[in-house]
């Protein structure tokens, strides 16, 4: 889906095309020489190659002129570019963020003697491509068996955040009489750099923040400010002064609590709420649903089966982030129907699910996936 659908497309090339300016270079030809020479008797191969070399590379200049120039777009903006518009706001980029998470240092036995967990004591998972380290010095008393420590990724993103309890188990860095390290939550806030798409739907909603009272677009704007896990919002106003926030993960996960309570904290700051404002922020509602799927083929198409299949698979799979890109989207399986055909199915039987009606407080979640092909018909 285009960035700012709404915002129509520009281009500064115009109607341009390699076959028209090879069209202008050899009518432009003919005219010179015929006011030169008097006479025109067609063009010599060799001079019709350099036209054609000359009409290829304004072509690769117009397209490059185009690029740049759509940079001072907010729809085409990218990279520094984006950055750069930003800037006028003023609003900066958000950068990636790096996950924490509760890890407990077990000692073997009690020990009479105090002992240290120094700073930046290192503990991973034993595919060891992501590390946590302790954030402050901590210590095991005499008499204690273990402490739980605050770690913290030392690498920036959402991939910090995708480890199960005691999955991060393997101490980096040994300690004696330390048997073991494990995380016993998962880990949360880990978060990528804000990509250009979001940056630039920040940037445009960011038109709203002048207003003296809280505006549902300045709310979505704030909201999608405080995390760049946040995917979707839907503010809603059930009774006066009362706002509820509805928020969607990127990766359709549920927000832990404390997401969701620090993501109410930002918005209660002095200077983003309006004074009058009480503010909730809550999960969307997942409608949970099951997609069951038969298909077959045409006869002609039985060689391409196995392409045909994966092709059938993907668009299954895409139409399941579709329905679920978006609060309040309702379950359509016209869509999923269309999509299915398109990747080369002939005729396509949805058992799973049924048309459903979604709220603005709801989104539609797939809990399973069931493909089945049913043989082929002919045409």
């Amino acid at each position: 889906m285009s960035r700012l659908p709404h915002i129509p497309d520009v281009s500064f090339m115009g109607n341009t095309t390699v076959a028209g300016l090879k069209q202008l270079a050899l009518d432009e030809y003919q005219k010179a020489l015929t006011e030169i020479s008097g006479s025109y008797d067609g063009i010599p191969d060799e001079d019709k190659a350099i036209l054609f070399t000359v009409a290829q590379i304004f072509y690769q200049l117009a397209e490059t002129m185009d690029v740049k120039a759509r940079q001072n777009l907010l729809k085409y903006a990218e990279g520094d570019y984006l950055d750069n518009l930003a800037a006028k706001k003023p609003l900066e980029r958000k950068a990636e963020e790096y996950a924490v998470v509760t890890v407990r240092f077990t000692l073997s036995a009690e020990q009479k003697n105090t002992v240290a967990i120094p700073a930046g004591t290192r503990v991973t998972s034993p595919a060891g491509n992501i590390y946590f380290a302790t954030s402050e010095y901590e210590e095991i008393l005499p008499g204690e068996k273990y402490k739980d420590v605050q770690c913290r990724a030392l690498t920036g993103g959402a991939a910090g955040n995708k480890f199960a309890v005691g999955e991060l188990n393997i101490l980096a860095d040994p300690i004696a009489y330390m048997a073991s390290a494990a995380n016993i939550e998962m880990p949360t806030g880990g978060a990528d750099e804000e990509t250009d798409d979001d940056f630039a739907e920040r940037i445009y909603l960011a038109r709203t923040l002048y207003s003296t009272a809280g505006s549902r677009d300045a709310y979505i704007y704030y909201t999608k400010s405080y995390s760049t896990l946040i995917d979707d919002v839907v503010p809603t106003n059930p009774q006066d002064a009362d706002i509820v926030i509805y928020i969607t993960m990127k990766d359709r996960e549920l927000a832990t609590e404390s997401f969701l309570n620090g993501c109410r904290d930002f918005l209660c700051n002095p200077n983003i709420r309006p004074l009058t404002d009480n503010i909730t922020v809550k999960n969307i509602e997942r409608v949970e649903y099951e997609a069951d799927v038969e298909y077959t083929v045409y006869i002609s198409d039985v060689s391409r089966l196995t392409e045909i299949d994966n092709a059938v698979k993907t668009a299954v799979a895409e139409y399941e982030e579709w329905q679920s890109g978006k609060i309040g989207r309702d379950i359509n399986t016209q869509e999923l129907i269309a999509r299915v055909k398109d990747a080369g199915a002939a005729k396509v039987t949805v058992k799973l699910p049924a048309d459903t009606t979604i709220s603005s407080e709801q989104i539609a979640y797939c809990t399973s996936t069931k493909i089945t092909y049913k043989g082929y018909i002919e045409e």
